[in-house]
């Protein structure tokens, strides 16, 4: 038993993991991150936002582990577009520069996986399986961040349509990078492929991995090559690979939890909300959940009379960007109107509800409550502007404070320039408060 105590332990060294480690470390909490090698082949691609919110946090060895930029070709519904780029990246090496990036951040790296955890009425006590047997750890703080496959313990409070997301790398002649995206009657399909040949094509079909492997009798790889041989598109991408490696398979819905945060535990990214593979942007998700989740975590160790404050903020974030991200997926799919019998696409024609994904800004008279925000690193209430497409509330446009504005142009009349002296913000920065003020109709 290894009586070594720290302030937080997270566990899954992806990158809400390792965001979420490097960024409490920067902080001076003593975290350890508890991680396992990714054993396989994966190539995905990650937006130029996502190589912002990696410097943003300081991942550098990770920005620069990111590949080739390649233009992302969509076929839907008939139509080709390649509009947007994507970055090409090896995720061994990505996953490996992460875990460059915390220890140079201070967190302390321990290679194994968790087989349980305890919680007593100020620690958890993890206990660790690696090769050469078992070790403890105990923390006072406990982040769950093994992405999808992290245990639910029945937190699980809304799920997306069924999804079976099967993937198989491929070897193809170097210099042949691409990515591709593509419909077909049963699903969709992305490839991609790095400038050193190393591809994968991942087939997304309304299924869950239990209906795979027993109700038709099919192997996965059985399944995966029926697939494709109905996917004429899928078949072209590839037509000078060769496999190299086995099919995988894993559980792709959307999947939000309900148990997102405690006084003393919180989960992240993928473990909190899992979104549709379809937007191609999951690492930036998990990044966006990390800073949430590093404002969070550090309110609960320094204010803990903030816990139902910090939890609110927690919640409220994670509920509503998976309604979100749920209804422009619906949007989305909705375009493809080739196959509306087909069950992968009737099921998310009208999923989650018929909300608009992005309602009109002024459906709703804007008002003023107080609300949550990140205040110098930590949760605090403050009055925001609330306003039909910003439920959450905004609080400041630009470092401007929003509500002390309005009352500053309302009580006295004042100019923008006198305001701007008051709140010690620059001018131009005041203007545009002013006129994102002005658009909903609050002045």
């Amino acid at each position: 038993m290894n009586e070594a105590s720290y302030d937080i332990a997270v566990i899954g060294a992806g990158p809400a993991g390792s965001a979420t480690a490097i960024g409490l470390s920067r902080l001076g909490y003593r975290v350890v991150l508890i991680h396992q090698p990714r054993r396989r082949l994966s190539i995905e691609g990650i937006s130029h936002h996502t190589l912002s919110a990696l410097q943003q946090l300081h991942c550098h060895h990770a920005v620069d582990a990111a590949g080739e930029q390649v233009a992302r070709h969509i076929v839907w519904n008939g139509e080709e577009t390649s509009r947007n780029r994507e970055f090409v990246l090896n995720r061994p090496r990505f996953d490996a520069a992460l875990l460059e990036d915390a220890i140079a951040a201070g967190v302390t790296l321990i290679a194994g996986k968790m087989v349980k955890n305890h919680r007593d009425s100020d620690h958890w006590t993890l206990k660790i399986e690696q090769e050469g047997g078992r070790q403890a750890q105990r923390a006072r703080f406990f982040v769950e961040a093994r992405g999808r496959g992290a245990p639910a313990h029945g937190s699980r409070a809304s799920l997306g349509p069924a999804a079976l997301a099967m993937s198989r790398p491929w070897r193809l002649p170097p210099n042949s990078s691409a990515s591709h995206l593509a419909t077909f009657a049963q699903g969709w399909g992305w490839y991609i492929c790095d400038a050193e040949g190393n591809a994968v094509l991942q087939i997304m079909t309304a299924a869950k991995l239990k209906d795979e492997t027993q109700t038709q009798g099919l192997s996965l790889q059985q399944r995966y090559d029926q697939l494709l041989n109905g996917f004429s598109a899928a078949r072209n991408w590839i037509r000078q690979g060769t496999p190299a490696g086995e099919v995988r398979a894993c559980g792709a819905g959307m999947t939000l939890h309900s148990d997102l945060v405690q006084e003393n535990y919180l989960r992240v990214g993928d473990a909190a909300l899992a979104p549709d593979p379809l937007s191609g942007h999951g690492i930036f998700e998990s990044l966006s959940g990390a800073m949430t989740a590093i404002a969070v975590i550090h309110t609960l160790r320094q204010k803990p009379e903030r816990l139902q404050l910090a939890a609110d903020f927690y919640r409220r974030r994670i509920e509503q960007r998976y309604g979100q991200l749920a209804r422009v997926g619906r949007d989305f799919y909705q375009q493809e109107t080739h196959w509306p019998q087909q069950r992968f696409w009737q099921q998310r024609r009208d999923w989650p509800d018929l909300e608009p994904a992005h309602p009109e800004p002024l459906s709703k008279p804007a008002r003023i409550e107080t609300r949550p925000v990140i205040l110098e690193g930590m949760i605090d209430s403050q009055p925001v502007v609330v306003t039909a497409d910003q439920p959450l509330g905004v609080w400041q446009v630009n470092g401007v404070p929003l509500v002390p504005l309005l009352e500053l142009l309302k009580s006295k009349k004042i100019t923008p320039e006198t305001a701007a002296q008051q709140l010690q913000c620059p001018l131009q920065e005041v203007k545009q408060a002013y006129a994102w003020l002005r658009q909903y109709r609050l002045t």
